[in-house]
């Protein structure tokens, strides 16, 4: 794989890359997901996992 990438003058790991993010929903969407992850929903923490 490393001589394939050598011949091909490919370098992944020299490659940096950024996103952006144009929704502008785009915060309260995630925030609806993250907390989640935190076990909380509109601002009220939810029970414990299996209850």
């Amino acid at each position: 794989m490393r001589c394939w990438l050598k011949q091909a003058a490919l370098k992944p790991w020299q490659y940096q890359s950024w996103i952006f993010v144009r929704d502008p929903a785009f915060r309260l969407r995630a925030a609806r997901v993250l907390d989640l992850y935190t076990r909380t929903f509109d601002g009220t923490a939810l029970g414990e996992e299996g209850t």
